[in-house]
């Protein structure tokens, strides 16, 4: 398995640091018990999330799952999926002060592996501050070589979906196809106006 893996990060879309491999090496998916994954993302693509969410349970059985989230993003969180949400500083007004949202960066805390899907400014951050044995992101310019042990090259020619699922096969961890999203099927009738709610179809865009 450790030989299979070592194969995958010789790929050229694999950006692996020497602590990144050492750190692969030595991975036990059963061993692992605290994973977090950074999500700022809209409602779409929030619900887009959710093979990864589900592979990521079935790679890492042991492991309490903390999605980390930002307040101004906030829909289709997907509580089935994990055990902890933890929502950072965002965009309201007034504007809260750089310390205001270190603090709430850090508030993430430790974990075994942190999953960055996000690639922005304040995913950079909450990324350097808080620590793991293990930080796993996407190439972007020169930002993985300083925050990440490994990244994956993303792509527009791909389904959202599978950019994120690469994120786990780099650490050998096979997904479904195609990608299984098990949506709850709730029961309220659509006659029911005091109980709205929406209705999303992930690959429609009208």
């Amino acid at each position: 398995e450790t030989q299979t893996l070592l194969n995958i990060l010789s790929d050229r879309g694999v950006f692996a640091s020497k602590r990144g491999r050492k750190a692969v090496e030595a991975l036990q998916p059963d061993d692992v018990r605290s994973i977090a994954v950074i999500i700022h993302f809209a409602l779409g693509d929030s619900v887009l999330t959710r093979p990864f969410f589900l592979t990521l349970r079935q790679g890492f059985p042991n492991a309490k799952i903390t999605a980390s989230l930002i307040a101004n993003y906030q829909n289709g969180i997907l509580d089935d999926l994990v055990d902890r949400v933890h929502v950072s500083a965002g965009r309201w007004r007034p504007r809260p002060s750089f310390f205001a949202k270190m603090k709430s960066w850090r508030a993430l805390g430790y974990h075994d592996i942190v999953f960055d899907l996000t690639t922005s400014n304040a995913s950079f951050w909450i990324t350097k501050v808080n620590g793991a044995r293990l930080k796993v992101g996407f190439t972007h310019y020169f930002h993985h070589h300083f925050l990440y042990d490994l990244a994956v090259t993303k792509t527009d020619f791909q389904f959202v979906t599978e950019n994120l699922l690469s994120q786990l096969n780099v650490l050998g961890v096979e997904h479904k196809w195609p990608p299984e999203f098990r949506y709850p099927i709730g029961s309220v009738p659509c006659k029911q106006p005091e109980r709205p709610y929406l209705l999303y179809f992930p690959t429609a865009s009208r």
